[in-house]
């Protein structure tokens, strides 16, 4: 049900409570059902599912405040509804960072009608910012561990992935329901942006101590479902029912052509990157990305200068996000310095690595990329090679102080709420 104005005014409270303490805005998603980040039952986060009004009122907060971003997700490549992030810059007067475009090998000229769509919100007025997934990251996916992959975007493929049990996962495999529910739902666009399409999966091992009897390993499921004369989803299922759910399969980059992704970044309101913020760490490593943009786009291919790439991986996002006083190489400036020779840098594309350093031994998988030579904060190496000093020398940064006045404003509304 949509909220009562009285848990309205509850929730602009509290994001006025939050910005007073030092918030720099709200995010969102706002992707109905047809998104992968989802709840720990498998269901769509709340702002996928709200309505919009209810969404605008809350920004209304930040034209209040005269002050704070918001971040938005409703744009993967193709898929989804951008008349969200334009009406909440209507309602906030605010800059709006719409996440996100890509370029894409299914759809050529996607990168495109993003930036057209980026040019005729600016023309209108809005200061619409945009992100981009530009890395030639994978996902890696297994059965037993692998939540919040690309699949999970389809409302069958979840019903899949919370499955408590692997006895649960493998009867829902054996369901012909559920194989045909899956090959009717299945549409390879929809993954254009962050995975590509289920043919072209690689198989990247059959499990711990299996033999690759049938020479599945290094193969894609297009190959292997062309041999066996079958559909690809089937290929998938037989796969896994076949290996007791132990494959292990590597989609492809998430993007593959420097030329569309020189040209979607050298637009001046599209920031070069999307980091994840560790959002999918069982079956993606996104920390590497500005090292890969780099490498990709100026040693390998140079179509952007270091120049550029850097003031698109610092002293941009800095601007955007209204951080004053940092992202550059200035003086009187605040700076990290990242000391390397181009050709030194690397990143590893065979496979991630799989580390168990989450809380309770945890496991998450670590793309391999660095050579860098030194890292300094605040004036103090941090980092020679790949080797942790030990030394901490960062602060805490106050956030800046709003416009209006501070102090009292959380009671003074809490008492409103009460009274």
């Amino acid at each position: 049900r949509r909220a009562t104005r009285a848990e309205m005014e509850r929730m602009k409270a509290l994001l006025h409570e939050a910005m007073d303490a030092g918030a720099c805005g709200l995010s969102l998603s706002y992707m109905g059902a047809v998104n992968n980040h989802v709840d720990v039952d498998g269901s769509p986060m709340p702002t996928d599912v709200m309505n919009a009004e209810d969404i605008y009122d809350l920004a209304s907060v930040l034209r209040d405040r005269r002050e704070g971003i918001i971040q938005v997700i409703s744009q993967i490549g193709p898929v989804g509804d951008r008349t969200i992030s334009e009406g909440l810059a209507r309602a906030s007067g605010r800059p709006i960072l719409h996440n996100v475009f890509s370029v894409s090998e299914f759809t050529p000229d996607l990168h495109q009608k993003s930036l057209r769509w980026i040019d005729a919100q600016l023309a209108a007025g809005a200061e619409m910012f945009a992100t981009s997934i530009v890395t030639r990251a994978w996902n890696e996916v297994d059965l037993l561990q692998s939540p919040g992959c690309a699949l999970d975007a389809l409302d069958v493929y979840r019903e899949l992935t919370f499955c408590p049990s692997a006895t649960e996962k493998r009867a829902k495999l054996l369901d012909p329901d559920f194989r045909a529910r899956f090959k009717a739902a299945y549409d390879p666009v929809m993954f254009e942006a962050t995975a590509g399409s289920i043919e072209a999966y690689s198989v990247i091992s059959l499990g711990e101590g299996a033999e690759d009897k049938q020479g599945y390993v290094g193969r894609t499921l297009g190959e292997i479902a062309k041999q066996q004369n079958k559909d690809v989803i089937d290929a998938f299922i037989d796969l896994y029912l076949e290996t007791d759910l132990k494959a292990e399969l590597k989609t492809p980059g998430i993007a593959a052509d420097p030329i569309k992704v020189a040209q979607l970044l050298q637009h001046p309101n599209v920031l070069a990157g999307a980091s994840d913020g560790g959002a999918h760490t069982k079956n993606f490593s996104g920390g590497q990305w500005a090292t890969d943009l780099i490498i990709w786009l100026a040693h390998e291919n140079p179509l952007m200068t270091l120049e550029e790439l850097h003031y698109r991986l610092a002293y941009q996002p800095a601007r955007v996000m209204g951080l004053k006083g940092r992202g550059a190489l200035i003086e009187g400036m605040a700076a990290d310095v990242l000391i390397y020779r181009p050709e030194e840098l690397f990143f590893d594309q065979s496979r991630f690595e799989v580390v168990h350093d989450a809380p309770g031994g945890g496991f998450r998988r670590r793309a391999r990329a660095g050579g860098y030579r030194n890292i300094f904060v605040n004036g103090v190496e941090t980092f020679s090679g790949a080797y942790a000093t030990g030394a901490a020398p960062g602060e805490f940064l106050e956030p800046a102080r709003p416009l209006r006045t501070r102090g009292s404003r959380v009671a003074e509304r809490e008492a409103q709420r009460i009274g």
